[in-house]
């Protein structure tokens, strides 16, 4: 983006009639296209986020679940020694 991309309304365009309309319309719609481009992105990155969360957190509960049954298995001679 240039010095007057970053403006929103410089002299030149106050002056320019109907050409300056257009150009401000073109420069809404570049700003509203890389809105959305942003949101979706956005939004791309929290859904990845909370599937990215799911995965741990399924994977935790499932090395729970592994570490308990090993447990159970290697106490089973002593217990059955009793």
């Amino acid at each position: 983006m240039s010095d007057s991309d970053d403006e929103i309304f410089d002299e030149e365009e106050a002056e320019g009639g109907p050409g300056a309309l257009k150009r401000l319309r073109e420069k809404l719609k570049r700003a509203v296209e890389e809105k959305r481009e942003y949101l979706e992105g956005w939004q791309r990155a929290r859904a990845d986020f909370a599937n990215y969360k799911r995965e741990v957190e399924e994977g935790h509960g499932e090395k729970t679940v592994a570490l308990a049954s090993r447990f159970l298995e290697e106490m089973l001679p002593a217990l059955d020694a009793l």
